[in-house]
């Protein structure tokens, strides 16, 4: 089975009123500032180790929701993942527009459960053993 999740993208299609058309009235600068700055929602299935960033990742694409969107785009936009099924996926889901919760999953059975990086690098050392014997 295939497990979706939606993870809002929040200030994801804000990026338009910041374009260099717009009025660079006050506060401008600082609303440019906090666009680039927020968290992004991502998914990426785990592969195994990676010397220089820890995990290899393989990124998932997605679909874009809107219909819970506001008027200008920057809440109510979700973007959702399918997940295969015993796949290990790394979550980072924007909570807010400074905050994103960032966890590890196994998918299972079409749901998702949460686990910690020691059950990722117990998975990676059995994975090691299985290939060697």
């Amino acid at each position: 089975m295939i497990a979706t999740i939606g993870l809002e993208s929040i200030g994801d299609d804000a990026r338009f009123r910041f374009g260099p058309h717009m009025d660079d009235g006050p506060g401008h600068q600082r609303d440019h500032v906090r666009y680039l700055l927020r968290p992004k929602a991502w998914v990426a299935v785990v592969r195994g180790p990676c010397p220089r960033f820890g995990l290899h990742r393989e990124f998932l694409s997605y679909k874009k929701d809107y219909h819970e969107a506001s008027g200008n785009g920057a809440r109510g936009v979700y973007k959702w993942f399918e997940i295969e099924d015993r796949a290990i996926v790394e979550v980072n889901a924007p909570i807010s527009w400074k905050r994103a919760d960032r966890y590890f999953a196994a998918s299972w059975g079409g749901r998702l459960f949460r686990i910690t990086r020691k059950e990722i690098d117990a998975w990676i050392a059995i994975s090691r053993l299985a290939s060697v014997g």
